[in-house]
């Protein structure tokens, strides 16, 4: 408040005084200001770089991944087309399979129908 009042009234006579102390204080709190600011734009520089290195690292497995992924995809491909290949395979047999009962099924009634008239024909 000293400083503030003593500063007050050089003001208003328009000149400025401050005792050496007084710069003094003035330079070393600049300095620190200067300091600090310096120490946290390295420790953001810092914490940018760490940043930009994990985003490098995930970058890189990313593309690993989907390097792997592709390849399981491509081995996988084959498979696919082969087991697209089996299941109309087995829906081919399957209705082959049930023409086939069908047509057992149509020569059991005749052969019973047979059956009936040989049986009618002895009596």
């Amino acid at each position: 408040m000293k400083l503030f009042n003593r500063t007050k009234k050089s003001v208003n006579n328009k000149t400025i005084s401050y005792e050496k102390s007084d710069e003094d204080k003035i330079d070393g709190l600049k300095n620190l200001v200067e300091k600090a600011t310096k120490k946290r734009i390295e420790e953001q520089k810092d914490e940018e770089q760490k940043l930009l290195n994990n985003l490098k690292s995930l970058s890189d497995q990313i593309k690993t991944t989907k390097e792997e992924y592709e390849s399981v995809i491509a081995e996988l491909m084959p498979v696919k087309w082969e087991l697209v290949e089996k299941k109309t395979q087995i829906s081919e047999l399957q209705s082959d399979y049930e023409a086939l009962l069908s047509r057992i099924k149509q020569a059991k009634l005749e052969l019973d129908s047979l059956n009936n008239k040989m049986s009618v024909e002895k009596i």
